[in-house]
């Protein structure tokens, strides 16, 4: 479960789009970073160089000069020393080392070119310690001399500005991230509510709209024009119905009258005349199939507050039994599961004891009709649920919403006669209780689940 949330959470737009953001705004941050250490640090290091330069430069030249002795170029070291305690000389000459360290350095790059390198000098105290110098190595007539600068404290300096940067960086990551996912996990509450409101109202529950909030953002801007587009919808769906039964009201008199002469013919009925009997057959289903829609509009449209009374569901299912149990005892196996001795689960249900049992009937007549012989048919009341299921045909599972619709039948799966409307008035009446109807598959068969 928790990974099929993390994949929906991560495949979201504003999720994608956290990722793009925190990410350029990663770019212009290292630039930033960057551009100031170019300018700070680097500049310092730049200078650090230059001096080292300029100061090697001062001694190449010192040495070309043709008067110049060793004693001279000691006497300059020992001068330049005293002026600039930051500088770094050292002498290797045949008599040794002349410097504050005892071994000369090997490892500073030649003039011009110029690197750190760590070093263990004495200090005037008599003390050893270990400093980075930036310095270059000169050739001169004497011996090689190191010429630098001590970093000082720019090594610590550059480092806590790596360490800062670091730290920048990771909580800008940390920040964006943060922030996206709150502000995803907000977009998507309210996708997801939208979405729940959609599927309800695509399960038949027309008149539901979508939630507005004060904020007038573009969900809201997007739930008012869909609304727009459902009352459309709505009316367009409204003014069908009273279409529809207007003309099974208006058609149902002429109709009642046209079947009173044909009774009325048929009491002096003769051998050539036997003609109206099926007439007359087509004509009672045609006004059965009208009577059938003129009350799904009334359910449609009814309400059952001022009615309700409780309704004992386990009355109700044993008072559909029996009244079906004549029609199936020749053509199949009809069973009622009441609930167990001791089942203290909610059995009773406000509403219209009368509507309840047509819903329950209609159900079993189904499931008797479409069942072929030697089939079996199951009634069962489990706590507030009433299933219906039959080991006949079935309905396949594309199907199971269709067949809720006004005067839908499934060629495939219903052969027998009807009118199309049974389930649909089931559903109209399980609505007009807050009840739901889900349809399954039996293996083989159909299975009708009723929850109040």
């Amino acid at each position: 479960m928790w990974l099929t949330r993390v994949k929906q959470f991560t495949q979201t737009s504003i999720w994608r789009f956290t990722l793009m953001f925190t990410g350029v705004v990663l770019i212009v941050c290292s630039a930033t970073l960057s551009l100031v250490y170019h300018l700070t640090i680097g500049e310092q290091r730049r200078e650090l160089h230059q001096r080292v330069h300029l100061a090697s430069q001062g001694f190449v030249d010192l040495t070309k000069a043709e008067s110049i002795t060793a004693e001279d170029l000691l006497n300059a070291i020992e001068e330049r020393l005293e002026d600039d305690r930051t500088l770094f000389l050292v002498l290797g000459h045949a008599g040794g080392v002349t410097g504050k360290i005892r071994h000369f350095p090997a490892s500073f790059a030649t003039f011009p070119r110029s690197n750190y390198v760590t070093v263990e000098h004495i200090s005037s105290r008599g003390k050893r310690r270990s400093e980075v110098v930036v310095g270059s190595q000169v050739d001169t007539p004497f011996g090689p001399l190191i010429v630098g600068f001590y970093e000082g404290k720019q090594a610590q300096l550059e480092q806590r500005y790596f360490r800062a940067s670091a730290l920048v960086l990771i909580a800008t990551v940390l920040i964006s991230l943060v922030a996206g996912f709150i502000y995803n996990r907000r977009v998507l509450a309210r996708v997801t509510a939208m979405t729940q409101q959609l599927q309800n109202i695509q399960s038949g529950e027309l008149k539901q709209r979508l939630a507005l909030t004060p904020h007038e953002d573009e969900f809201d801007l997007l739930s008012e024009h869909i609304n727009q587009m459902l009352d459309e919808i709505d009316g367009l769906v409204e003014s069908i119905r009273g279409v529809t039964d207007n003309i099974a009201h208006d058609l149902r008199t002429p109709l009642s009258r046209m079947r009173i002469s044909i009774e009325s013919q048929l009491q002096q009925q003769t051998d050539e005349e036997s003609w109206l009997l099926p007439l007359l057959e087509e004509i009672d289903h045609i006004i059965a199939t009208f009577d059938a829609m003129l009350e799904l509009a009334r359910l449609e449209k009814g309400s059952l507050d001022d009615q309700r009374q409780p309704c004992d569901l386990d009355k109700i299912c044993r008072d559909a039994i029996e009244l079906m149990e004549p029609i199936a005892e020749d053509k199949l196996q009809l069973h009622y599961l009441a609930p167990e001795n001791g089942n203290h689960a909610v059995k009773t249900v406000m509403g219209s004891p009368h509507l309840l049992f047509r819903a329950v009937y209609n159900l079993l007549d189904n499931a008797v009709r479409y069942t072929p012989a030697g089939g079996k048919v199951t009634l069962q009341l489990t706590g507030n649920s009433i299933i219906v299921s039959d080991n006949g045909p079935g309905i396949p599972a594309e199907h199971h919403e269709q067949v809720f619709q006004r005067l839908t039948r499934l060629d495939a799966s219903r052969h027998s006669k009807g009118f199309g409307l049974g389930l649909a008035i089931v559903q109209a009446i399980v609505k007009l209780h807050h009840g739901q109807i889900d349809l399954a598959d039996n293996q083989p068969g159909l299975k009708v689940e009723i929850t109040f």
